[in-house]
Order: C-alpha cells, then structure tokens, then sequence
C-alpha cells in the first residue's frame, strides 16, 4: 500500500472539516469546526477541543483525542515512504 501524502510538513499544514449532521434523509447540519492537523503529529495522543457552528452562531463543543500512528514504507524502488493514519475518539 502506497500512502496518498508522504511529505509531512506538507500534511502539518492541513486541517480537518468536522460536521455533526442528522442521520435523517436530509443530512441537515447541526455545526461544524476545523481542527489543524498542525500539532498532531506524536507518538502520544493529543487532545483537542473545537467549537461547533452554524450559521456564524456558537452552538456547541467537541473534546477529543488524535492518535497519528507514522508507518515507513518501503516501496518496490527500496525507497521509504510514511503513511499517516489516525483515529479519533
């Protein structure tokens, strides 16, 4: 498996879109936040904590943890390659 993005400065420079919408047919959106992959990049999990809006007014807050786990590659040319993955709670 070849990861998408191999340079981690550039990944570091990245944020995440998180939306909390209905389950329902029409997917409504309750709020939305960006969370920058700037400083999760660790061995060791990382809190955040984000406000949600929508509609430019405050409706709500998520706290969580990212854990990055760095996987080095080795491509079919003997070159390394790293593979981000995350998971969040």
């Amino acid at each position: 498996m070849r990861p998408i993005f191999a340079d981690q400065s550039y990944l570091e420079d990245q944020h995440i879109l998180i939306a909390v919408i209905a389950k329902d047919a029409d997917n409504e959106s309750y709020g939305e936040c960006v969370v920058s992959l700037r400083c999760m990049f660790s061995e060791e999990p990382k809190d955040f904590e984000c406000l949600l809006h929508h509609q430019g007014e405050e409706v709500g807050k998520i706290r969580s943890e990212t854990r990055h786990v760095i996987y080095l590659i080795e491509s079919h040319c003997g070159e390394l390659d790293m593979m981000v993955s995350s998971i969040y709670t």
